[in-house]
Order: C-alpha cells, then sequence, then structure tokens
C-alpha cells in the first residue's frame, strides 16, 4: 500500500492476490439533500465507461432515490443494471448530481465518464497518481 504526502492512500490491492490498482477514497451523498454521506474506497478505472457504486452504499442513504435502467455490455455481463443520481467528492474535486451504475462489488470504480474531464498521471512504478483539476 503506498501513501502519499497528504496521508490518502494512492495504490492498494483491491482484489484478493491482484495486482495494486489506484485507488481514491469517494463520498457520496444525496443530491436532492446533501446529506447521509457515505464514504467508500474506489479505484480509478479506466476501463469503464462509467463510474460504479455498489448497492449497499446507496441503501445508506437512507431515502428515495430515482432509479433506472441503463443497457450495460461488457466482458463479463450484458444485460440491465440500475443507474442512479449521486453527488461525488474524492480530493477536493465536488461533482453533483452525477449517474452512476450500482454494482454487487465491496468497491467503486471511477469510471472514464469523470476521468475524461482532467488530466490523471499515474505512476505504477512509485505507486502514486494525481488528478489536475485546476481548470475545472
Amino acid at each position: 500500500m503506498a501513501i502519499s504526502h497528504d496521508g490518502e492512500v494512492r495504490y492498494a490491492e483491491v482484489t484478493a492476490g491482484g495486482p495494486p490498482a489506484p485507488v481514491v477514497r469517494l463520498f457520496l451523498d444525496s443530491p436532492s439533500t446533501g446529506k447521509n454521506t457515505q464514504e467508500i474506497r474506489g479505484i480509478i478505472d479506466s476501463g469503464a465507461a462509467m463510474t460504479c457504486v455498489p448497492t449497499e452504499c446507496v441503501k445508506h442513504l437512507e431515502e428515495e432515490l430515482d432509479y433506472r435502467f441503463l443497457r450495460v455490455t461488457s466482458a463479463i455481463e450484458d444485460g440491465k443494471r440500475k443507474a442512479v443520481r449521486l453527488n461525488l467528492r474524492f480530493n477536493e474535486v465536488v461533482l453533483r448530481d452525477v449517474e452512476v451504475l450500482l454494482l454487487e462489488r465491496p468497491y467503486a470504480l471511477l469510471g472514464r465518464d469523470i476521468i475524461n474531464r482532467y488530466r490523471l498521471l499515474l505512476d505504477g512504478t512509485e505507486e502514486w497518481w494525481e488528478f489536475d483539476h485546476e481548470d475545472i
């Protein structure tokens, strides 16, 4: 596990025996109230077209959320998945009313729908990453 100068974990093993991945602390909250914040660990995943969060995290928001179903096609799945709109925060970035897919995983996937908005530097040899979000 690699820890940055600000004390944040930047790379960690996400799946048992798997290689370290760039990880990020995400905070989810209600788009209607901004309350009931849920903190989760996510990985920065350039292979995910859309950001995904664990279904279990949405249950903790304790409110009625508007769900819709999206068609999902991937190497392991072809079908429909629930999607919901949430507020997301990570590092100094705040994104409001972002649509995310719900997955049965213990961690989130920060997908290209978000990471393509920024300059992202990944240094796997040093297990370090950073977002350049100055021009947001």
